[in-house]
């Protein structure tokens, strides 16, 4: 049974981020298949939502749309891409609008995805360890 709440409070969880220096590299679709890609919003900001179980992706708030089109290798390419539209949207209840705190939301969708949800590792991170990151910069 989906539980957004737990997952919510899960995500919620208190963390310390340091702004590190990046290193990007494009990879191919099949190395991050649950990352969805979704447009740029009218402020130039790009979308991204993780695919966390069959027929559920994490995103921000700010970001919720209706349509999520899962593994798309490109921001604009949304031609090989499974869209699956969401039934159900849960905003994280402390959202702020204007802070932009705790902007996250758990989706459900009408219907599971053919792609493998990203593995979540629920080992505690340590001072200091380092972490990959996927999605669009």
């Amino acid at each position: 049974m989906f539980k957004p709440v737990a997952l919510l409070a899960l995500a919620s969880s208190a963390y310390n981020y340091v702004n590190l220096a990046f290193h990007s590299d494009a990879v191919k679709t099949t190395t991050s298949p649950h990352v969805a890609a979704l447009s740029t919003d009218r402020n130039g900001r790009v979308r991204c939502v993780n695919l966390i179980a069959p027929s559920v992706v994490l995103m921000s708030a700010s970001c919720v749309t209706n349509d999520i089109p899962i593994g798309a290798a490109f921001v604009s390419d949304t031609t090989t891409a499974d869209t699956i539209e969401a039934k159900r949207a849960v905003v994280h209840p402390a959202y702020d609008t204007q802070t932009h705190a705790n902007d996250m939301a758990v989706l459900q969708l009408v219907r599971a995805s053919h792609a493998k949800p990203v593995a979540i590792s629920w080992d505690p991170v340590q001072p200091n360890q380092l972490a990959t990151l996927r999605g669009w910069c």
